[in-house]
């Protein structure tokens, strides 16, 4: 499943524009279209964007694995996930400091030294 795909099928079926979820996942209006267009996000992005669309996003992965068609809103009996259900992005204590994620790729002999570099 291209999962950018799915979420703006689904943000197009629920009438909600990007600069919408731009500022209920904490991200620029830019940033939002990225992921859009990505096949892939990390867990916790793809939550945000759950929750965002009320849909529990491991039932929807778990029926495309299986080879089933996730159920259309009007198919879904009651709705999936409750703000109870995801944690909050706004429960990460950060006190004043925003979350920044780095992936940085070092040769396997130089990550002590890199690591030694970055704790200095």
């Amino acid at each position: 499943m291209h999962i950018g795909n799915f979420l703006s099928t689904e943000l197009k079926k629920k009438g909600i524009s990007v600069p919408e979820v731009a500022k209920l996942v904490n991200k620029s209006d830019t940033g939002v279209r990225k992921d859009l267009d990505k096949d892939s996000l990390h867990q916790s992005v793809i939550e945000a964007y759950a929750k965002v669309l009320g849909l529990n996003i491991y039932k929807v992965l778990a029926e495309d694995y299986e080879g089933n068609s996730y159920p259309t809103p009007e198919e879904r009996p009651h709705p999936e996930v409750s703000d109870q259900d995801v944690p909050s992005l706004q429960s990460i204590p950060t006190k004043g400091i925003e979350v920044l994620s780095v992936n940085i790729a070092v040769p396997s002999d130089k990550q002590e030294a890199f690591l030694k570099l970055l704790m200095s």
